[in-house]
């Protein structure tokens, strides 16, 4: 069954507002132009995408993370994506918290790389949706730290 959702893309996902914090940005080359172009998307279209570790590998940094998600080829949803979610998290299918398998005892956690923000003191991050203690949320989670072979993806498959 479809679940769709409308991503307005009228104005550019604005992290300062997103935040209720001065001095977040978006940083430049770092967005899948295929998710800018996205206004409707199908929720159970939606994959979770684990990056394969090499072998003796138990983590990678956020930003090996990123280049390796980003070969995959496919559509990486961005933050916009999620601002709509947001709006309304009763959209969010049932699924999705059986899809998300998290660590004993830690949330259940996709990251939206479509759009990389970097904070007031320079670091580099993506947003993920959690879901915690009975209740979906929505943080940032830093690239510069270390990051497992449980942390999804939110991703469209590519088309061939």
């Amino acid at each position: 069954m479809e679940k769709i959702i409308t991503v307005d893309r009228s104005t550019s996902f604005d992290p300062s507002l997103f935040f209720g914090q001065e001095g977040w940005s978006t940083s430049d080359g770092d967005e899948d132009g295929r998710a800018l172009n996205l206004t409707e998307v199908d929720l159970e279209r939606i994959e979770f995408e684990a990056i394969s570790f090499k072998k003796n590998e138990t983590s990678i940094s956020g930003e090996k993370w990123l280049r390796r998600l980003k070969k995959t080829g496919n559509i990486l949803l961005d933050a916009k994506f999620l601002e709509a979610i947001k709006k309304d998290t009763s959209v969010i299918p049932t699924s999705w918290k059986k899809k998300l398998k998290g660590r004993p005892g830690a949330p259940c956690t996709v990251a939206f790389p479509g759009v990389v923000l970097v904070c007031p003191q320079g670091g580099r991050f993506v947003l993920t949706l959690m879901w915690y203690k009975g209740e979906w949320d929505i943080n940032p989670l830093g690239l510069a730290g270390d990051w497992e072979a449980v942390d999804f993806a939110a991703v469209l498959p590519r088309v061939n």
